[in-house]
C-alpha cells in the first residue's frame, strides 16, 4: 500500500444510559471527552479521524464543528452492539491509511507518549497493557478491515481479532488511562478528581 498514513475510528454512537447524559461531550478540563481523544491523536499526526455517530448525532457535530475529523452514522446504534458501530468507522477508513487506531469515546484520557508507543510496533495488531490488564486504543493494520467488515460480530471486537488469525502484539505501557472509561456518573468523579488536574490547560 502507498499510503503510510495512520488513522483512527472512534465509536461514539451509544446513548449513555448508565451515565443518565451524553458522556462523550462532558467536560475533562478545557476540551470535552471526544475532543481530547481527537486532541492526543492530533498530537501524534493521526488522521484521518472518522467518528462514529448514532445518538445525538447532529448534536455531536455540533459540538465537534472545527475539529478535524469526518462522520460515519451507524442507523442501528439502539438496538445493535458496539461491533456494528466498528464497522461503520472500518467501511468509512478502509483504504485511507496503512494502520488504525480503535478505541471506544469513553476512554478519553490516553497519553500521547502511548500512542507513539503503539505506532514505533510494526505487528498487525498492537494493544496496550497497564498491570497486565489490556485497554485502549488499540491499533490495527488496514489489511485486516476487510474480514472484519466480513465478521459476524459474535463477541464484539475481541473475538473477531481471535478468529482473524492474528497474533496481538500486548506492549505495557505506564498509562493506567489506557483502562478508565466512564461508564456512570461515579466514574467521571474519579477521573476528574485523578487524572485532569492540571493536566489539560
Amino acid at each position: 500500500m502507498a499510503i503510510e498514513n495512520v488513522g483512527a475510528v472512534i465509536t461514539a454512537a451509544g446513548q449513555s444510559t448508565r451515565m443518565g447524559q451524553n458522556k462523550i461531550m462532558l467536560r475533562t478540563g478545557s476540551r470535552s471527552v471526544i475532543q481530547q481523544i481527537v486532541f492526543t491523536l492530533q498530537k501524534a499526526d493521526v488522521s484521518p479521524i472518522v467518528i462514529v455517530t448514532g445518538y445525538q448525532a447532529d448534536l455531536l457535530r455540533d459540538h465537534m464543528a472545527g475539529w478535524p475529523v469526518e462522520f460515519v452514522h451507524n442507523p442501528r446504534y439502539a438496538d445493535s452492539d458496539m461491533f456494528s458501530s466498528a464497522k461503520a468507522g472500518f467501511a468509512g477508513i478502509q483504504g485511507r491509511c496503512a494502520r488504525l487506531f480503535f478505541t471506544p469515546a469513553d476512554i478519553p484520557m490516553f497519553a500521547v507518549d502511548t500512542v507513539r508507543a503503539l505506532l514505533r510496533e510494526s505487528a498487525d495488531i498492537v494493544q496496550p497493557s497497564y498491570n497486565g490488564k489490556k485497554g485502549h486504543p488499540i491499533l490495527l493494520r488496514e489489511t485486516l478491515l476487510a474480514q472484519f467488515l466480513k465478521d459476524s460480530g459474535d463477541g464484539g471486537l475481541r473475538e473477531a481479532i481471535r478468529r482473524s488469525g492474528c497474533n496481538v502484539k500486548v506492549i505495557s505501557v505506564e498509562d493506567c488511562a489506557i483502562l478508565l472509561d466512564i461508564d456512570t456518573p461515579e466514574d467521571y468523579h474519579c477521573l476528574l478528581r485523578d487524572h485532569v488536574k492540571g493536566a489539560l490547560y
